[in-house]
């Protein structure tokens, strides 16, 4: 591919003009373009001349003027539609043509920078996506593109600094702020990503989704009642926006009123539409009315989200059990030992898997009370990993054939990866951190070549329970598996007999803490769960709920209360219903 990631912004005569004579450089510009309005190189002359004098308006109307009149023309039309059609290499073509005429074209070069993000080159993707921003800093496409690239590989700071570095418009910063308010959050910089959202609110007009952004930053930093009424700004000004309405029920289903569930099920009864957008108004209304005790209304509403999100999200059950019992095999004692040694010999990560709604974040929240834990949250870093190692060996479901492949430097060299891949996220210095992605259960055998002295703790809780909690939740992505009771029973079955190969393969290397245990006896589970990570009691991990920390989960609120018994013997409500779940468990359901 044609790398046009150098040179000047704009040609070297014209550089010198621009420098020594901006104004007369401007004035050229403008009596070109006062024959003919769309000389794109004259365009970009008074844009860059503009931005030189300091009128900075004034160059980002012209530079948004230069980026509509770029994507008009022909060979940016004819590459734009290739993309979007998947003939990469005819696109090439009609950009690389056209950049050989016009070397400064914004557009062209975030056109280059998709086909190279395609041809798994980001680095290369990440270049012509900065020389875009130098040619038309106002090019606000390109630089969410960029943000995003960063984002994606962990450089969240990186990405920040490329949302700061240049004024905008009220409009244009309001959704930059948005973007930020978002990283900041990921990151663990909870005032400051308030603050970011606060100011794109003041600034932009009034968003929805804007709002509901915002009443999820202040539900996971406990400020509850804030959050909400930015949820129900959220669905005042859009009343059919069914994400908004599940926050709302999400942060306190308490505070959903008859007002509310009349407002959801007149919505709910409109002929079929968007359903991407309206399947979460149907769990809003589920958890409102298991709030009232409902059962019948509470599970009817519930079914029927999962059957809509099932139509939009197909899942192979039957697949995704042949895949994780691939990975069982495979965790066998004498495949660990034949690699004893591998890996990077950190001891600071403490991993959190098992199911999701397990108890994880309250699991997370009393390690990261303790003055030695810094919480991390729900990291990507392994993900990302399994994702890389997959592709080079074939793609999804080659897991086992790639971990089995690792030579020791390998394996070295991706726990060093891991560890790097985390430290964005990290705030401060303490000498350990806790990773609580659930999924990451499937990764064990991985984890154990690549960081074998991390911990793994494996959040368990009651079968039914769970799967309950799990059918009641609205996942915006992924999670498919709960969308129908026998295939969420099935997989938690799959998952429990993954852990059973690993406790036989690893005697005592998973420490298991069960939800209805911890209830009973707090102060001895927490000691013991203590013990198991090489920390030394602290009293501090009792009164986990005075911890202040932002919290990125659905369990924010649970977590900031005493243990309590509230979620044990959920299920009972929906008894009447759960056959299916009950004969996918088996024996597990008893």
């Amino acid at each position: 591919m044609t790398d046009p990631t150098g040179g000047p912004a704009v040609p070297p005569a014209t550089s010198e003009i621009l420098e020594r004579a901006p104004l007369e450089a401007l004035a050229a510009a403008r009596a070109t373009l006062a024959k003919d309005p769309r000389h794109l190189p004259s365009v970009q002359v008074a844009a860059a001349a503009l931005r030189r004098l300091g009128q900075n308006a004034e160059a980002d109307h012209a530079e948004r003027a230069m980026i509509e009149l770029a994507a008009k023309l022909p060979a940016i039309r004819a590459a734009t539609q290739a993309i979007a059609e998947g003939r990469l290499r005819e696109a090439e073509a009609a950009i690389v043509g056209h950049i050989q005429l016009h070397p400064n074209d914004p557009v062209a070069l975030r056109l280059l920078a998709k086909l190279a993000l395609r041809a798994g080159r980001p680095a290369d993707a990440e270049a012509l996506l900065r020389r875009s921003l130098v040619c038309a800093p106002a090019n606000t496409a390109a630089r969410k593109d960029l943000v995003a690239l960063l984002r994606q590989n962990g450089r969240i700071d990186d990405a920040v600094a490329v949302l700061d570095e240049r004024p905008a418009s009220a409009a244009e910063a309001a959704e930059l702020l948005y973007l930020k308010a978002g990283m900041l959050a990921r990151v663990g910089r909870a005032e400051e990503a308030i603050a970011a959202s606060t100011l794109s609110l003041e600034l932009g007009p009034a968003h929805a989704v804007s709002w509901l952004g915002h009443a999820r930053l202040l539900a996971q930093n406990g400020r509850r009642a804030e959050a909400c009424d930015a949820a129900r700004q959220a669905v005042s000004i859009d009343p059919e926006f069914g994400a908004g309405w599940w926050a709302l029920a999400d942060i306190d289903a308490d505070a959903i009123t008859d007002e509310d569930i009349a407002a959801m099920e007149t919505v709910a009864a409109q002929p079929p539409g968007n359903e991407a957008r309206r399947v979460p108004l149907h769990f809003a209304l589920g958890r409102a009315w298991e709030a009232r005790g409902q059962a019948q209304a509470s599970f009817d509403r519930f079914a029927e989200g999962h059957a809509m999100r099932r139509r939009l999200l197909p899942h192979n059950a039957a697949g995704l059990s042949r895949a994780i019992a691939r990975g069982a095999d495979q965790a066998t004692a004498g495949f660990f030992a034949e690699r004893a040694g591998y890996g990077a010999p950190s001891h600071a990560p403490i991993f959190v898997v098992g199911m999701h709604r397990a108890g994880s974040t309250l699991i997370e929240q009393i390690l990261a009370s303790h003055p030695d834990v810094e919480g991390l949250g729900e990291l990507p870093s392994i993900a990302q990993i399994v994702l890389g190692m997959t592709a080079r060996h074939g793609g999804e479901g080659m897991l086992p054939e790639a971990i089995a492949a690792l030579q020791p430097s390998q394996a070295a060299a991706l726990g060093e990866a891991y560890l790097a891949a985390v430290r964005p996220f990290r705030r401060t210095d303490r000498p350990r951190f806790v990773d609580k992605m659930p999924g990451n259960w499937r990764s064990i055998p991985l984890i154990r070549l690549i960081l074998p002295n991390a911990t793994i703790v494996d959040a368990r809780r009651n079968p039914l329970d769970c799967c309950i909690s799990n059918f009641c939740r609205y996942f915006a992505n992924g999670q498919e598996q709960v969308d129908d009771l026998a295939d969420l029973g099935r997989y938690y079955r799959d998952y429990a007999a993954f852990m059973d190969r690993i406790d036989e393969a690893l005697p005592a290397y998973v420490h298991r803490v069960r939800n209805e245990q911890l209830v009973d006896d707090p102060e001895g589970e927490v000691a013991r769960l203590l013990e198991a990570c090489g920390l030394s009691f602290d009293e501090r991990c009792l009164r986990f709920f005075e911890t202040e920390r932002s919290i990125r989960t659905p369990s924010t609120t649970q977590v900031r209360r005493p243990v309590n018994r509230d979620g044990i013997g959920r299920w009972r409500l929906f008894a009447p219903w759960l056959a299916p779940l009950r004969e996918a468990l088996g024996p597990l359901a008893d």
